[in-house]
């Protein structure tokens, strides 16, 4: 039973920020949650990911790009483990 709230758990994470950066208005003025910006690095490897993320999920996939190569990738990766979740939970 431990395993079946973890899963969920891991599965309400990744749908709700995948619906969250959908529905968000990225071109507004808003908060970072970068580590790097907080103490004022400069590069930051993942700072581009979310934008990339909502630009792929709108189907602008030059834009992705544009905003972070890696995101169409991170984006497979989330719909991977969403969709291994989903079936662990049901076949548990």
């Amino acid at each position: 039973m431990v395993k079946l709230k973890s899963y969920g758990l891991e599965i309400l994470f990744f749908s709700s920020a995948l619906i969250l950066l959908y529905f968000i208005d990225i071109h507004k003025p808003h908060v970072s949650l970068c580590p790097f910006a907080y103490f004022g690095f400069k590069f930051c490897p993942g700072c581009g990911l979310g934008h990339s993320l909502y630009y792929l999920m709108h189907f602008q996939f030059l834009n992705s790009w544009r905003a972070h190569p890696l995101g169409i990738f991170a984006f497979v990766v989330i719909i991977y483990r969403l969709c291994t979740l989903t079936l662990k939970t049901l076949t548990i």
